[in-house]
């Protein structure tokens, strides 16, 4: 099965908000249920969100579960890749002192090497 993220397609009014929330379960490696269950929603919660969008609290609660924006939530801001999204997950995962070491190994594979255009804007 192949799975077509937004981020690889031109955003349409096809792309619904439980597609978004779909794509970042996919990500993060985890189904609805499981979401539902970490944020205290009732069972079958998120299936609205195929005709209809969160309310400002459930929106709030999805972007800092997802460590994205709610624009990003949205469909207006498509500035991180899948791939960026899971590493701040992956990162968020870890204890401050690990943090702190990967940290200080961004900064050194920056000072070393060249920085690319489009991460200078």
């Amino acid at each position: 099965m192949s799975i077509v993220l937004r981020t690889q397609v031109k955003m349409t009014e096809n792309f619904t908000f439980y597609d978004t929330v779909h794509e970042l379960l996919t990500i993060k490696g985890i189904t609805v249920a499981q979401m539902e269950r970490d944020l205290g929603m009732a069972r079958h919660h998120a299936k609205k969100w195929k005709q209809s969008l969160p309310s400002y609290k459930s929106l709030i609660m999805l972007a800092d579960y997802f460590g994205v924006s709610i624009d990003y939530l949205l469909g207006r801001d498509q500035s991180m890749t899948p791939d960026e999204i899971q590493l701040l997950s992956e990162y968020s995962k870890l204890a401050d002192e690990q943090k702190n070491a990967v940290h200080a190994l961004i900064l050194g594979f920056l000072a070393q090497a060249p920085v690319k255009k489009d991460a200078a804007m």
